[in-house]
């Protein structure tokens, strides 16, 4: 009996401890609001400079989306590519670098050329200047002609899906964890509406530079003895997608609340 009841502590410690190692990462359907909605998406890809072949085909395409709607199976958002567009007229675009031309003068001007209204644009190249993994307009899918984003594939230390998923999180209305814009967040939650990500089921984030992970995450575990301003110990999630942590894995509850809430608060649904 006494043993039973041993191996009855250690599984209850084993999942209390899980669960608080998952930091509530949703990864299920419980609770949350089902849109049923598939996006399309017309996905942009640049030829190679040298060969000038696309540097991406239809299956590198299919299968990205495919693992991308994973992250987004919680409230029933699926994404398929309905039209590819080779921009084959110019070469450069597979890497867009600051010189002679801005990038982000780059990027307006390839919008301009190629992006349709109504769409998800996603547009693949390898490299981007200024921007380690992409780019997307924040609260793109509100508007008719700005739910665009710019994917880099080599300079990314995260999955091309993840990488995605981040960036369409940023369409839907999702803030970096590490967001300073309405001010830092506190540890203890206080004012978690309106200050850093605006979401209250994100612990306070630190990590505001990728420079920063090496003395601060080992094996995704945060070791960081950092404090906030109140001297409270940071808790993060560090496998948060909207973070910038190498153990990017899920969305939390309110994350997921807060995509579907923009999308319904959009006049545009015909996406």
């Amino acid at each position: 009996m006494k043993n039973q009841l041993k191996l009855l502590l250690l599984l209850f410690i084993s999942s209390i401890a899980i669960q608080g190692q998952s930091q509530h990462l949703h990864k299920h359907y419980e609770d949350l609001p089902c849109v049923n909605k598939n996006f399309n998406t017309l996905v942009h890809i640049p030829v190679d400079s040298a060969t000038r072949q696309p540097i991406v085909g239809s299956a590198f395409i299919e299968k990205l989306l495919e693992e991308t709607t994973k992250y987004f199976e919680p409230i029933c958002m699926s994404f398929t590519n309905c039209e590819v567009n080779i921009m084959e007229d110019n070469y450069t675009y597979s890497s867009l670098r600051n010189s002679p031309i801005p990038v982000r003068n780059q990027m307006i001007k390839m919008n301009n050329l190629f992006s349709k209204d109504k769409r998800i644009n996603i547009f693949i190249t390898n490299h981007i200047d200024g921007y380690e993994c992409g780019d997307s307009n924040q609260n793109g899918i509100e508007t008719k002609d700005k739910a665009n984003i710019f994917i880099a594939l080599n300079n990314c230390p995260d999955s091309t899906s993840i990488n995605l998923a981040h960036q369409i999180g940023h369409l839907f209305g999702l803030y970096n964890t590490h967001e300073l814009s309405f001010g830092p967040e506190r540890v203890d939650g206080t004012a978690c509406e309106t200050t850093g990500d605006l979401i209250c089921d994100t612990p306070a984030d630190p990590v505001r530079y990728r420079t920063m992970l090496d003395s601060m995450v080992v094996d995704c575990e945060f070791i960081s003895p950092s404090l906030d301003l109140q001297g409270n110990y940071y808790e993060p999630q560090v496998g948060n997608i909207m973070s910038l942590y190498e153990c990017k894995c899920g969305f939390s509850r309110e994350q997921y609340i807060r995509m579907v809430e923009t999308y319904e608060n959009s006049p545009f649904k015909q996406y």
